[in-house]
């Protein structure tokens, strides 16, 4: 048997490829489940490499709002549910493929931020493939003329002072509270 070494940032880079090419296919539930993998790897890998992650900023704003067990809740619904398939198989989700789409679109940002700063880790090199390019093209043509959505977290993240990371999470609260259905009744 022959051991590889792996890092946490070919395990995000690739969980985050096959999750856009998935997305693009309309195979949203295992690009949910692969977007989610992601998510949560590359928060850490951010913060290692820049000290800073927008992923980390989402989660802050999350567990800080008053509604936060609604909030997680709702979030957590779609990966929860595909994780734990086994039980409840009578069980329905209302799911909703645009969550997928905004857990990609952060984790790109932070993925991009982290090749640009610590492009290499022992020999592991991070590139950005095609499918990421794509849907992030792709992302910013659907929701780049909003601007309350998340694409002018591109902007701001950009700028490394002390007022960035306060200004990510106001930005990401105002998207919660008026850009997704996350306090609407859910079924």
């Amino acid at each position: 048997m022959v051991e590889v070494v792996v890092y946490k940032e070919a395990v995000a880079q690739h969980a985050l490829e096959d999750a856009c090419l998935l997305r693009s296919q309309r195979r949203c539930i295992t690009a949910h489940i692969l977007a989610n993998a992601a998510f949560e790897i590359i928060q850490h890998v951010a913060i290692e490499a820049t000290d800073f992650s927008l992923v980390a900023a989402f989660w802050r704003v999350a567990k800080n709002d008053d509604n936060k067990k609604m909030i997680l809740e709702r979030i957590n619904l779609a990966y929860n549910f595909f994780k734990h398939a086994d039980r409840d198989k009578d069980k329905e989700l209302y799911f909703d493929e645009m969550l997928t789409d905004h857990i990609i679109y952060l984790t790109i940002l932070d993925l991009e931020r982290t090749a640009h700063i610590r492009p290499t880790k022992d020999g592991y090199t991070i590139l950005i493939a095609t499918e990421i390019r794509e849907f992030h093209k792709n992302y910013i043509a659907s929701y780049g003329g909003d601007p309350i959505s998340l694409v002018g977290l591109e902007e701001i993240a950009a700028h490394a002072n002390d007022a960035r990371e306060d200004l990510c999470m106001a930005h990401i609260r105002n998207w919660l509270w008026n850009r997704t259905d996350i306090f609407r009744d859910n079924r």
